[in-house]
């Protein structure tokens, strides 16, 4: 019987220690509002479409072009993930299309990839600023909307020295 007694006891912290850890973790049993447990990540949708054409407006096809998001970790880390690419058709246009973490700044990187196919350019990075009106139709929660941006890339040809 003493044992019994030792065991129920122990039963009962431990169901009290789960409890708790569960309550520190945000879970609940019933909630009356369902916005108050809602977990996810906030994001949006980025459409960027545009063209890759030399200084004097010539369409340059076979460009790579990746659409990047530079991650700031603190004043002297940063990383730049790619979060799409595609390569320039024989117009020059390109369309990159991605979901990803709400953000003020994209980047355009095109480097020419083809060889001298169309002749030889130098990589080229262009900044996209984007504002809060550039957000359209978020739902005021996790999803921030959708971001479309029209770009013209131009590239410099390298020097043949």
């Amino acid at each position: 019987m003493n044992i019994l007694c030792k065991h129920g006891k122990l039963r009962q912290i431990l169901q009290a220690a789960y409890v708790g850890a569960l309550t520190l973790l945000g879970f609940t049993g019933c909630e009356d509002d369902p916005g108050v447990a809602m977990y996810g990540t906030p994001h949006a949708d980025y459409s960027i479409k545009g063209a890759v054409e030399t200084p004097e407006g010539t369409a340059i096809p076979g460009i790579k072009v990746s659409l990047l998001q530079e991650r700031i970790y603190d004043l002297e880390q940063s990383r730049k993930d790619t979060l799409q690419t595609t390569v320039s058709d024989e117009q020059g246009a390109f369309n990159l299309e991605t979901r990803a973490f709400p953000t003020q700044k994209l980047i355009i990187a095109a480097e020419d990839v083809d060889g001298e196919a169309n002749g030889s350019y130098q990589e080229t990075n262009l900044n996209i600023a984007i504002s809060k009106e550039d957000f359209q139709g978020g739902d005021q929660s996790w999803y921030s909307g959708k971001v479309e941006k029209e770009v013209t890339v131009q590239m410099k040809e390298k020097s043949h020295e």
